[in-house]
């Protein structure tokens, strides 16, 4: 299954970017069960129920990408992660895990998604609800990369 995630998470991450921040984004390698721990400045991190998989998806920005991100939705909006960017970093994270949701209902799976928690800090590491494996998927923009992270974990089957 979490194979499955990461063409989904990647194309909604830059489609939601591409048409609300006008910004260009490139995909880089993905890497497998969370090669190296991921930090960032502010993150928005939902989980997801599908059909006997507990999902756990994260976006993390630095600073500066985060920054111009807000200054392309909401110009003059601010220079600092305040309370308007973490609010931002809330409904982009929001629309990426509500286009994986739709990916996923229209192959036949019944899914179920949590409201988006934000953290945000210098150089804080994600803390997933689930544990399983991992994939993060790094993205470039003119300021900077970030990066989207996916943990999934299968329901024990019943005794």
């Amino acid at each position: 299954m979490l194979n499955q995630l990461v063409d989904p998470v990647l194309d909604n991450v830059s489609k939601v970017l591409t048409t609300m921040a006008r910004m260009k984004v490139q995909v880089g390698e993905p890497l497998k069960d969370g090669d190296g721990n991921v930090s960032g400045d502010v993150s928005g991190n939902m989980s997801l129920v599908a059909t006997g998989r507990h999902i756990s998806v994260a976006i993390i920005f630095p600073e500066s990408v985060i920054l111009d991100i807000t200054q392309r939705m909401m110009p003059g909006a601010t220079d600092r992660i305040d309370d308007r960017v973490t609010d931002l970093v809330g409904e982009l994270t929001n629309m990426v895990v509500g286009g994986v949701k739709s990916h996923f209902q229209s192959e036949g799976y019944l899914v179920d998604m949590s409201f988006p928690s934000v953290v945000a800090g210098p150089g804080h590491v994600v803390s997933h609800k689930t544990d399983g494996p991992k994939v993060v998927i790094p993205f470039d923009t003119d300021t900077g990369r970030f990066h989207a992270e996916i943990c999934c974990a299968e329901e024990d089957a019943p005794e």
